[in-house]
Protein backbone atom coordinates (compact mmCIF):
# COMPACT_ATOMS: atom_id res chain seq x y z
CA UNK A 1 0.00 0.00 0.00
CA UNK A 2 2.78 2.40 0.94
CA UNK A 3 4.52 1.65 -2.36
CA UNK A 4 1.33 2.53 -4.34
CA UNK A 5 0.87 5.81 -2.48
CA UNK A 6 4.50 6.73 -3.06
CA UNK A 7 4.18 5.87 -6.75
CA UNK A 8 1.06 8.09 -7.12
CA UNK A 9 2.69 10.99 -5.28
CA UNK A 10 5.72 10.66 -7.57
CA UNK A 11 3.54 10.88 -10.68
CA UNK A 12 1.65 13.89 -9.34
CA UNK A 13 4.90 15.71 -8.58
CA UNK A 14 6.31 14.79 -12.00
CA UNK A 15 3.24 16.07 -13.84
CA UNK A 16 2.76 19.18 -11.70
CA UNK A 17 6.36 20.36 -11.89
CA UNK A 18 7.43 19.21 -15.33
CA UNK A 19 8.42 21.99 -17.71
CA UNK A 20 6.08 20.93 -20.53
CA UNK A 21 2.38 20.46 -19.94
CA UNK A 22 0.83 17.18 -20.98
CA UNK A 23 -0.98 17.45 -24.26
CA UNK A 24 -3.42 15.08 -25.85
CA UNK A 25 -4.38 14.87 -29.46
CA UNK A 26 -8.09 15.00 -30.22
CA UNK A 27 -9.48 13.11 -33.16
CA UNK A 28 -12.91 13.97 -34.57
CA UNK A 29 -14.89 12.03 -37.18
CA UNK A 30 -18.32 12.86 -38.59
CA UNK A 31 -20.38 9.73 -38.05
CA UNK A 32 -23.65 10.85 -39.57
CA UNK A 33 -25.41 13.96 -40.90
CA UNK A 34 -29.14 14.40 -40.27
CA UNK A 35 -31.08 16.98 -42.27
CA UNK A 36 -34.34 18.73 -41.41
CA UNK A 37 -36.83 20.72 -43.47
CA UNK A 38 -36.32 23.84 -41.31
CA UNK A 39 -33.20 25.08 -39.47
CA UNK A 40 -32.58 23.13 -36.26
CA UNK A 41 -32.93 25.08 -33.02
CA UNK A 42 -32.05 22.34 -30.48
CA UNK A 43 -31.38 18.60 -30.41
CA UNK A 44 -31.65 15.88 -27.79
CA UNK A 45 -30.91 12.16 -27.92
CA UNK A 46 -32.34 9.53 -25.60
CA UNK A 47 -29.69 7.93 -23.40
CA UNK A 48 -30.29 4.56 -25.02
CA UNK A 49 -29.45 6.15 -28.38
CA UNK A 50 -32.64 4.96 -30.07
CA UNK A 51 -34.36 8.33 -30.66
CA UNK A 52 -33.13 11.75 -31.73
CA UNK A 53 -35.41 14.76 -31.18
CA UNK A 54 -34.73 17.85 -33.30
CA UNK A 55 -36.54 21.10 -32.49
CA UNK A 56 -36.79 23.16 -35.68
CA UNK A 57 -37.25 26.89 -36.15
CA UNK A 58 -40.73 26.37 -37.64
CA UNK A 59 -42.13 25.06 -34.33
CA UNK A 60 -41.93 21.33 -34.97
CA UNK A 61 -40.07 18.44 -33.39
CA UNK A 62 -38.68 15.85 -35.79
CA UNK A 63 -38.29 12.41 -34.22
CA UNK A 64 -35.60 10.32 -35.87
CA UNK A 65 -34.22 6.88 -35.25
CA UNK A 66 -30.51 6.54 -34.52
CA UNK A 67 -30.04 5.65 -38.19
CA UNK A 68 -31.52 9.00 -39.31
CA UNK A 69 -34.83 7.44 -40.42
CA UNK A 70 -37.85 9.68 -39.74
CA UNK A 71 -40.13 8.19 -37.07
CA UNK A 72 -42.54 11.13 -36.92
CA UNK A 73 -43.05 14.82 -36.38
CA UNK A 74 -45.29 16.94 -34.17
CA UNK A 75 -45.94 20.64 -33.67
CA UNK A 76 -45.02 22.60 -30.55
CA UNK A 77 -45.62 26.26 -29.62
CA UNK A 78 -43.43 28.61 -31.65
CA UNK A 79 -41.90 30.04 -28.46
CA UNK A 80 -40.34 26.69 -27.42
CA UNK A 81 -36.58 27.21 -27.57
CA UNK A 82 -35.12 24.04 -26.08
CA UNK A 83 -35.76 20.32 -25.64
CA UNK A 84 -34.41 17.52 -23.48
CA UNK A 85 -35.44 13.87 -23.43
CA UNK A 86 -35.64 11.29 -20.69
CA UNK A 87 -33.12 8.42 -20.80
CA UNK A 88 -35.56 6.09 -22.58
CA UNK A 89 -36.91 8.79 -24.90
CA UNK A 90 -40.45 8.35 -23.56
CA UNK A 91 -40.67 11.81 -22.01
CA UNK A 92 -39.74 15.08 -23.67
CA UNK A 93 -39.19 18.35 -21.81
CA UNK A 94 -39.93 21.53 -23.79
CA UNK A 95 -38.33 24.74 -22.51
CA UNK A 96 -40.20 27.96 -23.27
CA UNK A 97 -38.14 30.94 -22.10
CA UNK A 98 -40.69 33.51 -23.28
CA UNK A 99 -43.46 31.89 -21.22
CA UNK A 100 -41.06 30.97 -18.39
CA UNK A 101 -42.33 27.40 -18.47
CA UNK A 102 -41.40 23.81 -19.14
CA UNK A 103 -43.88 21.45 -20.75
CA UNK A 104 -43.56 17.73 -20.06
CA UNK A 105 -44.79 15.50 -22.89
CA UNK A 106 -44.97 11.75 -23.23
CA UNK A 107 -43.75 10.33 -26.52
CA UNK A 108 -45.22 7.06 -27.78
CA UNK A 109 -44.83 5.44 -31.14
CA UNK A 110 -48.06 3.98 -32.52
CA UNK A 111 -47.87 1.01 -34.84
CA UNK A 112 -50.62 0.00 -37.26
CA UNK A 113 -51.18 -3.71 -37.79
CA UNK A 114 -53.20 -4.54 -40.87
CA UNK A 115 -55.78 -7.17 -40.02
CA UNK A 116 -57.80 -7.08 -43.25
CA UNK A 117 -58.12 -10.49 -44.92
CA UNK A 118 -56.87 -12.23 -41.79
CA UNK A 119 -58.70 -14.97 -39.91
CA UNK A 120 -61.13 -13.54 -37.34
CA UNK A 121 -62.57 -15.29 -34.32
CA UNK A 122 -65.68 -13.60 -32.98
CA UNK A 123 -67.61 -10.58 -34.13
CA UNK A 124 -65.92 -8.84 -37.12
CA UNK A 125 -67.39 -5.48 -36.00
CA UNK A 126 -66.04 -5.65 -32.44
CA UNK A 127 -64.55 -2.33 -31.19
CA UNK A 128 -61.28 -4.06 -30.34
CA UNK A 129 -59.28 -6.40 -32.54
CA UNK A 130 -56.63 -8.62 -31.02
CA UNK A 131 -53.93 -9.82 -33.41
CA UNK A 132 -52.12 -13.01 -32.43
CA UNK A 133 -48.96 -13.98 -34.29
CA UNK A 134 -48.65 -17.68 -33.61
CA UNK A 135 -45.81 -18.15 -36.10
CA UNK A 136 -43.60 -15.54 -34.42
CA UNK A 137 -40.30 -16.97 -33.22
Amino acid sequence: MYRHVLWMVGWIVLVAFSGTPLQARIEVDTVQKMTTAAPPRDVSMSADGQRVFILTADGKVDVLGNDGRALGQFAVPATVDGIESSPDGGILFLRDSAEKSIQVMTVSQIYSVKTADRPVLGNKNAPVTLAVFSDFQ
